[in-house]
């Protein structure tokens, strides 16, 4: 088991992770987000209110779905403070899908089940997408950005994989401007890729040529709908392939090792200030503008980093001393929403401490067996006192707040 606290416009909440773990299926390395209530068939349904605007007005990139500048835009916003303890990955990655109703996805190459310890506290990292590299690189992988989807993926693969995305996005688009749209995208316990693939392709009257090794998949479902190019991209991409478009016919190969591309974006989707310093960061990259257009080529890191929106949380309106006074004010009065079931009462009060900055005392007369008594508690949006009170009432424990101390006693 493990804990997780998080924030967000100044409310904290902790939550519960509880392991899942796969019997039947222990050799399965699909590190998909576990949803085992999801046991219907696969829903791939297009939503009217998510389409955008094609035809002449074509995406030059996947990175310009309306649903994929939402998704760069949450990345660079506030990130997610983490308390990982023995935290199995896969469930951990599917409860900050959850959180964030973020796409997040872990490529079958990287272990599922391998377990945690991870502390991330407020002020520590700038973003979102910061804290979810700490994450993949405590698990030895990286993290690629297809679309609106974050994959956790092996070393060195996140630029193939963004790449290989892009160009399919671009042979769907242009073929059918319909295949731009976004889709719901969830299976059921057991699935097989190749299932998969065939009711994504079946979906949009498309054939498949090629099969993807056999494999099990968790349960799952993306928070939001995504490009069919995301989709089949991830499926293909777990086992060192890829899929192009030829005349309605999708073509599973082997992999390119291209990493790099030429795109022309508007000028108003860049961000044209940032594009010196990431081209310094991104050394093989270029750009240069043209008429009203900007023309980029580099990895997909560089073409994410210069057309993702400013994050909202460091868009301000009105008087900057009220925008101040504003976020003081929230800094001053955090309030909590958290549940806890049946976690001893010593990691409670520690996780609580920590993310507080407050140092955690105990009273000689705690003994070992009192601290882990196991607690269950639930609160709503209450400030520290009052959770510090649920806390000790579940707990048996004598509560105080002593300045940056919590202290804990048995009465």
């Amino acid at each position: 088991m493990g804990l997780q606290l998080f924030t967000n416009t100044s409310r904290f909440f902790l939550i519960l992770f509880l392991r899942l773990v796969d019997n039947r299926s222990a050799q399965s390395r699909a590190g998909l987000l576990p949803l085992p209530f999801l046991n219907i068939g696969l829903w791939i349904a297009t939503l009217p209110f998510a389409s955008i605007a094609l035809g002449d007005n074509l995406p030059t990139s996947l990175l310009l779905l309306p649903s994929s500048q939402h998704a760069l835009q949450e990345l660079a916003s506030a990130p997610t403070p983490l308390f990982w303890n023995q935290q199995e990955l896969r469930s951990g990655i599917s409860q900050l899908a959850l959180t964030r109703k973020l796409n997040l996805w872990l490529d079958r190459r990287v272990d599922p089940n391998q377990t945690l310890d991870l502390r991330i506290r407020p002020g520590e990292v700038s973003t979102l997408e910061d804290c979810l590299q700490l994450v993949a690189r405590k698990s030895g992988a990286e993290l690629a950005v297809i679309g609106n989807t974050v994959v956790f993926c092996p070393i060195n693969s996140a630029a193939q994989l963004e790449y290989q995305a892009n160009q399919l996005f671009l042979q769907l688009a242009g073929s059918r401007p319909e295949l731009a749209q976004p889709t719901r995208f969830q299976w059921p316990e057991l699935s097989t890729p190749n299932d998969l693939l065939q009711q994504l392709a079946k979906s949009q009257n498309l054939e498949i040529d090629g099969r993807l090794p056999h494999d099990l998949l968790h349960a799952g479902r993306w928070p939001n709908p995504s490009s069919l190019a995301t989709q089949l991209s991830v499926l293909a991409g777990g086992f060192g392939m890829q899929i192009t478009l030829e005349s309605q016919v999708l073509h599973l190969g082997p992999a390119t090792a291209t990493t790099e591309w030429t795109t022309e974006y508007p000028k108003a989707a860049v961000r044209h200030e940032l594009l010196p310093n990431l081209a310094d960061t991104f050394q093989s990259a270029k750009f240069n503008p043209s008429g009203n257009a900007y023309v980029l080529f580099g990895p997909g890191a560089f073409h994410r980093h210069a057309v993702t929106p400013m994050a909202r949380d460091t868009q301000t309106t009105g008087n900057s001393r009220d925008s101040r006074s504003r976020a003081s004010r929230g800094k001053e009065q955090p309030v909590w929403t958290l549940k806890i079931l049946n976690i001893p009462a010593e990691t409670v009060i520690e996780s609580i401490g920590d993310n507080l900055g407050y140092l955690v005392e105990w009273a000689p007369n705690c003994t070992a067996g009192q601290k882990k008594s196991l607690v269950s508690f639930e609160v709503q949006e209450a400030p520290v006192n009052e959770l510090l009170e649920s806390y000790a009432q579940a707990s048996q424990f004598k509560v105080e707040l002593r300045g940056k101390t919590i202290y804990v006693s048995v009465e």
